[in-house]
C-alpha cells in the first residue's frame, strides 16, 4: 500500500497524514498492526530470534535486531502512558477526575479485596548488548527491579465440579521502576 505524502503549505515541512494517524516515529517502517503482532510474538516466544523465525512463517522477513527495536519503542510508549496516568493521579488539579472515573467502575456495597504483591530482579539487554570485542568493558546486561500485584474480590472465588478452586475475575499490574 502506498501512502500519500507531500509538503504542508502552512509549515513547509514534509508530512504523511497516514503516518501521523498511525502515530509512527520518523524512521519507523512497521505498521501498528504488524508492530503489535511482532511484539506479542517476541513476548510469547521469549526470544527475538525465535520471534523472527515465526514472522518468517507469516511471510514477513524480519531480523532479531529489528524486533528488538520494535519492542523497545512499544515499551517506551507504554512507560510514557504509565507516567501520564500516575501524574494525573498525583496532580491536585486532576486527582478528582481520576477518583470520579475509578468510582464509576467500583461495584456498590461492601466486599473483601485480596491483594498479593511481590518483587524480583529482571535481567535485560544492556545498552551495549551486541558490542564487540568481548573484552571491552561495557554494560551488556542490566538488572531492573520489577514489582507485581494481583487483586481480586473474595466473592469472585468458585470451585469446579472436581473441587479445584478458581478465581473468576482478577486483575494484575506489573511495574518496572523506582517506587513512587
Amino acid at each position: 500500500m502506498e501512502a500519500v505524502y507531500g509538503t504542508d503549505p502552512l509549515t513547509g515541512k514534509r508530512v504523511c497524514p497516514l503516518r501521523e494517524l498511525w502515530g509512527l516515529e520518523a524512521k519507523e517502517k512497521l505498521s501498528p498492526v504488524l508492530s503489535e503482532k511482532l511484539c506479542r510474538t517476541a513476548t510469547a516466544t521469549f526470544s527475538y530470534e525465535r520471534a523472527a523465525e515465526v514472522a518468517q512463517t507469516w511471510g514477513v522477513p524480519m531480523d532479531d535486531s529489528t524486533l528488538h527495536d520494535c519492542v523497545r519503542r512499544k515499551g517506551r510508549r507504554a512507560e510514557a502512558q504509565c507516567e501520564k496516568r500516575v501524574e494525573r493521579a498525583l496532580s491536585v488539579e486532576t486527582r478528582a477526575e481520576v477518583v470520579a472515573e475509578a468510582k464509576k467502575s467500583v461495584p456498590r456495597g461492601e466486599f473483601s479485596l485480596v491483594l498479593m504483591l511481590d518483587g524480583w530482579m529482571a535481567r535485560e539487554r544492556g545498552e551495549h548488548w551486541g558490542l564487540k570485542p568481548r573484552g571491552f568493558d561495557a554494560k551488556r546486561v542490566e538488572w531492573h527491579e520489577m514489582k507485581a500485584g494481583i487483586v481480586f474480590r473474595l466473592d469472585q472465588r468458585a470451585e469446579t465440579q472436581s473441587g479445584r478452586r478458581v478465581i473468576l475475575e482478577k486483575f494484575y499490574v506489573c511495574y518496572r521502576g523506582d517506587p513512587l
